[in-house]
C-alpha cells in the first residue's frame, strides 16, 4: 500500500514539474513571462481540478452502472 502511494505521488510530482516548466516556456515564448513559482502554482491548480474531475467522472459512472443493475434486476 505505501508504495503505490509513493509511486503515485512521485507521477504527480513529475507531471507537476514537467508542467511548471511547460507554463514557464510557453510564458517566454509569448513574451508574458509569468515566473518559475507563478508557473508552479498555476500547474498545481491544473493537476488538482484535473484530478477532481476524474473523480467526479469515476462515481458518475459508477453510479450509473449501479442504477443500472438495479433496473436490470428488477426487470
Amino acid at each position: 500500500m505505501k508504495r503505490l502511494r509513493w509511486s503515485a505521488i512521485g507521477a504527480w510530482m513529475v507531471w507537476w514539474a514537467v508542467l511548471a516548466v511547460g507554463f514557464w516556456l510557453l510564458g517566454k515564448m509569448t513574451g508574458q513571462p509569468l515566473g518559475l513559482a507563478g508557473s508552479a502554482a498555476i500547474s498545481a491548480l491544473a493537476i488538482a481540478s484535473g484530478e477532481l474531475g476524474d473523480r467526479v467522472r469515476r462515481r458518475r459512472k459508477a453510479k450509473r452502472m449501479s442504477l443500472r443493475d438495479q433496473a436490470g434486476e428488477q426487470a
